[in-house]
């Protein structure tokens, strides 16, 4: 156990968080609610004892301990079958534990950043705008993927050394652990580069399931369009003249606003270097970069007209591709 650490959130509600260890090589992360069982888990944390902690509520959204009044925190007599690992001390997580770990935790991990992109814009429904760079991060142990979020942008440096404290752990679009900076709490803070040789950087699933290309349009199959919520951005259904947010921990019935409607379309295209002709499936945000390159908007009130005749009239890009699904990942332009 590492990291107990009192907080306090607008609303008045009190909760103190810290790291469990329940595996060599695994931690959870768990939410403790009840002031009385703070001195314990701080106990516990200070001798490097065991605990044992019974009829606790597990949040399975965020894989995390809740741990109630009614929940039983005490001194496990027994030996466990694992050693206290040396990081829950240390508090710096190496990158080989990090990918040990399951989605939702915060972190500290020293790193060095390698492989950062250019700045991109992302625009979501919920935030706008929103500012991004994709990297990695290596330490002697291994390497992760890591995206950093609007300020954090301007904060790190291809090949400089960092301390980076509480990123969060998550899942990229293959399914993988990677990093990203949560939008509070999270501090950087340049270190001294390490002394060991450190790893060559190992491909993710996405990097080995993606290829770049040269492209130029030919045609347009389909384009289309779909409402989502105003809240958070994900599907909708109508309900007769307002329209249903499909999501079980959103659930918000709201009028339909053009403003929220998310554009897709399917392009016949040919790879320029190859001349080897193939669909790609584009979906909002690559679409809306692909607009922004002519000074187009794309916006609710666009026709299905409007939006072939923008692709139609683009010149050459340079996209990243899914393999597997024809899906583009990225306009790099």
């Amino acid at each position: 156990m590492h990291n107990v650490t009192g907080v306090q959130k607008p609303g008045k509600v009190r909760y103190t968080t810290c790291q469990l260890q329940t595996a060599e090589d695994v931690t959870v992360k768990a939410i403790c609610f009840s002031p009385q069982k703070v001195p314990p888990l701080k106990t516990a944390m200070e001798k490097k004892s065991p605990v044992k902690i019974r009829r606790y509520e597990f949040n399975e959204k965020f894989q995390n301990v809740v741990i109630r009044n009614s929940t039983a925190v005490s001194e496990h007599q027994k030996s466990l079958p694992f050693c206290c690992a040396d990081y829950l001390s240390d508090t710096v997580v190496p990158i080989k534990v990090v990918k040990s770990m399951v989605p939702g935790q915060l972190v500290t991990v020293k790193a060095k950043v390698v492989n950062l992109s250019g700045e991109k814009f992302v625009k979501t429904v919920r935030y706008g705008p929103l500012r991004k760079t994709l990297g990695t991060l290596i330490d002697p142990t291994g390497s992760i993927s890591v995206t950093f979020w609007e300020d954090s942008v301007d904060s790190v440096e291809n090949g400089k050394t960092y301390l980076f404290t509480n990123l969060k752990t998550t899942k990229d679009a293959s399914g993988e652990l990677c990093l990203n900076n949560p939008k509070e709490g999270f501090e950087v803070e340049e270190v001294q580069h390490f002394s060991e040789v450190l790893p060559d950087p190992e491909p993710s699933l996405l990097d080995v399931a993606t290829k770049d290309i040269n492209i130029s349009i030919i045609g347009v199959k389909t384009v289309g369009s779909f409402d989502t919520c105003a809240s958070c951005g994900g599907k909708v259904e109508k309900c007769g003249a307002l329209v249903k947010c499909l999501s079980t921990s959103c659930k918000l019935s709201q009028r339909a606003n053009p403003e929220n409607k998310r554009w897709f379309a399917r392009l016949y295209v040919q790879d320029v270097v190859t001349n080897e002709k193939l669909y790609l499936s584009v979906f909002h945000n690559e679409l809306d970069h692909i607009c922004k390159a002519q000074q187009k908007e794309i916006s609710g009130k666009t026709s299905e007209d409007e939006l072939t005749s923008i692709l139609l009239a683009s010149e050459d890009l340079n996209i990243t591709y899914g393999i597997n699904d024809s899906k583009v990942l990225q306009i790099n332009i």
